[in-house]
């Protein structure tokens, strides 16, 4: 199967990527059903869930009819955002389930809710006759789809594939992460067009898949200066809070922090750290060198916050750093 998948990818590698300036429904002012899959969406706070809401919100503003393809409670209703939201319960099945336990969990996982959102998609598709299918490039999430299928047309997005994550976080190689890596290549072949959220996602990915990427046009961050009305810092504050914001993985780049704390310290002795974000394997590591600096009373890991919660954080604190070692900077 990874053979048929490799071959594919092949037979594809040259083609244009850019969105057709002129399709069935090209008029600018034409009101379009689009669908937009994710598996991540608020209440989970990720890069990911966050454009996808405001990708809707803009959308459905514009006079789209939009509908968001998710996980959750099983249901659909409109959000008030404007566009309709879709949850697919998560579920496994005996086949997945095999994979996953015979070695391969990450590419198990990944087939698993591809299948779930497919059998969603389809009957949402007969439903509401989409124009258009957007999925992120990550866990290839409309893979089975469209495995035997070319309509609706579907738009691939660039954020940060589980390939790539696993090649920044300088994650061990091994068959299911070829797997998976192989599927989300697969995807992008797949793709009528692509877009991307950064121009550095782009390039990046130039390089990292072999791919032609020249027209893939870029769509940045679609957040309003409303976003950020309330962000008054508090005045009067005596101490000095340190604030990273992110999940706690080498391409975050938490430990960078961490080394430096000696240093800011120096500057501002009653500063204190807050790292509010869930662990991604590297949690274990920064509270080793929290307690090898000797600052453990300098330190907090705050885990699991809503997106409200961490607004808070952001509003409360002093100073908010981001010692990324790469990020697509969707925001």
């Amino acid at each position: 199967v990874m053979l048929y998948f490799l071959a594919a990818v092949r037979r594809k590698r040259d083609r244009s990527y850019a969105v057709p300036e002129k399709s069935g429904r090209a008029s600018v002012d034409a009101k379009l059903t689009v669908a937009l899959v994710a598996k991540e969406f608020p209440p989970h706070n990720t890069d990911l869930s966050l454009f996808t809401y405001r990708y809707a919100q803009a959308l459905a503003a514009l006079g789209h009819q939009v509908h968001v393809i998710t996980t959750g409670k099983a249901g659909s209703d409109q959000d008030s955002g404007g566009f309709w939201l879709h949850r697919v319960r998560s579920r496994t099945s005996w086949f997945f389930e095999l994979i996953r336990n015979s070695g391969f969990p990450e590419s198990g996982a990944c087939l698993t809710h591809s299948y779930l959102v497919s059998k969603r998609l389809k009957t949402l598709a007969r439903q509401f006759q989409f124009d258009i299918v957007e999925c992120p490039e990550c866990g290839a999430e409309g893979l089975l789809y469209y495995l035997r299928r070319s309509t609706p047309p579907f738009v691939v997005r660039f954020h940060t594939s589980e390939g790539f994550q696993h090649q920044l976080n300088a994650r061990q190689f091994t068959l299911d992460r070829l797997w998976v890596r192989t599927m989300e290549r697969y995807w992008i072949a797949r793709a009528g067009a692509a877009i991307g959220v950064s121009t550095d996602i782009v390039r990046k990915y130039e390089h990292f898949y072999h791919f032609d990427f020249s027209g893939v046009q870029v769509i940045p961050y679609p957040a309003g200066p409303e976003w950020f009305a309330e962000a008054a810092i508090a005045s009067g504050k005596k101490s000095t809070t340190i604030l990273f914001v992110g999940r706690l993985e080498l391409k975050n780049g938490p430990h960078v922090l961490l080394q430096a704390m000696p240093k800011i310290l120096g500057q501002s002795p009653a500063a204190t750290f807050i790292f509010a974000g869930d662990d991604c394997g590297l949690q274990q590591h920064c509270e080793d060198i929290v307690a090898d600096l000797g600052l453990s009373q300098k330190v907090t890991f705050i885990a699991g916050l809503s997106h409200d919660q961490i607004v808070k954080q952001f509003r409360s604190a002093t100073v908010c750093v981001f010692p990324a070692l790469w990020e697509n900077y969707p925001y």
